[in-house]
């Protein structure tokens, strides 16, 4: 997800080409699995500070349900729409920004746009925040922990003994 974005920088404002996302790109992380490579259009346009790249992609990941533990895959799409900075003038050779850490993103010193980053960025913000593997999802037996999706547990369900106390409370009316 490289993008040679020299004639663009040479360009007036405006100037724009569409591009394809496509690769397997490793963006995995605790919450989730890239499980098929990423699919999706951006177009890459010209502007004052930089290119401004907008599109949208699709990313299929495996999750683990936060009710029944279990693995499960969904997909999703995502909106891509980030400006990148030149590091380097095209023109002159002379440096434009200096790349910090306050959350930009950059072209580097060949020219190269490289949107893996802003990629992995906006897929973690398309996932729940709970992934339910579905919206029926029963969860884990409390007492057992049988997945009660697959099997029905025969644990009664009795509420704990720290609430007993509750139980002789009276209310006056």
């Amino acid at each position: 997800m490289i993008y040679n974005v020299a004639q663009l920088l040479k360009g007036s404002n405006g100037v724009s080409i569409d591009a394809e996302i496509d690769g397997d790109v490793v963006l995995d992380s605790e919450e989730f699995r890239i499980v098929e490579p990423i699919e999706g259009m951006v177009r890459l346009q010209r502007v004052t500070n930089g290119i401004f790249v907008e599109g949208e992609f699709d990313v299929t990941v495996e999750m683990t349900c936060a009710r029944c533990l279990e693995p499960f895959e969904e997909t999703f799409t995502c909106q891509l729409r980030e400006l990148f900075k030149p590091t380097i003038d095209i023109l002159t050779g002379a440096i434009v920004h200096e790349q910090s850490g306050d959350g930009d993103f950059y072209i580097d010193d060949h020219h190269q746009l490289n949107i893996t980053e802003a990629v992995r960025q906006n897929t973690i913000l398309a996932l729940p925040m709970q992934p339910l593997c579905s919206e029926t999802c029963k969860g884990l037996c409390p007492m057992c922990g049988k997945n009660l999706n697959n099997e029905i547990c025969n644990c009664a369900e009795t509420p704990s003994e720290h609430w007993n106390a509750l139980k002789s409370l009276t209310f006056d009316n």
